[in-house]
């Protein structure tokens, strides 16, 4: 087995197969391209991400619109939905011109930040709501609060509709 060296010095191996093994192992998908723009690698988990995009491919015509927009464009990365999943790419220079993409699938990523955003909504309308409600004795304030806390997070418009309670009960009484 040859080695070739880092400019720190220390050996690096030059076996193909060890390089591929290396790459097919992450997690993140991988694509090489050449200084034309023509991909030359393809690691495991971006066949399985994008299995339209082979060897020989022009990324800027390839059927993915964001990474063939970032790559025409000559931007360092992009973020975009592509057939359900969430999607970010970043793309690194390599040597003589070559760049390779590293790509991620953020979609559990992202509904978990979606997820934690709404709940976190919730909260503080319940807060809120506790809040405001538990302040008032007075009934048309109740009212008033019931309808209006609604509004922002339920609904776009609220209506109470109210009985009036029956004279007849004496151990019902709203402060007025």
């Amino acid at each position: 087995m040859s080695t070739t060296r880092q400019s720190t010095g220390h050996p690096l191996p030059a076996d193909s197969q060890l390089a591929r093994e290396l790459l097919d192992g992450l997690a993140e998908a991988v694509l090489t391209t050449d200084a034309g723009g023509r991909v030359t690698l393809v690691n495991a988990t971006a066949t399985e991400l994008l299995p339209e995009i082979t060897a020989g491919v022009d990324l800027s015509r390839c059927p993915v619109p964001a990474l063939a927009r970032a790559t025409a464009d000559d931007t360092e990365s992009f973020d975009a939905e592509y057939r359900g999943r969430r999607l970010r790419g970043a793309r690194r220079q390599l040597a003589d011109g070559r760049y390779a993409w590293y790509i991620r699938d953020v979609t559990e990523e992202q509904a978990r930040a979606d997820a934690l955003l709404a709940e976190r909504s919730r909260t503080a309308f319940l807060a809120q709501a506790g809040s405001r409600l538990g302040l008032s004795l007075h009934r048309d304030q109740t009212l008033r609060a019931s309808v209006t806390l609604a509004v922002p997070y339920l609904a776009d418009a609220a209506v109470a509709v109210h009985r009036p309670p029956p004279t007849a009960e004496p151990h019902v009484s709203w402060i007025r």
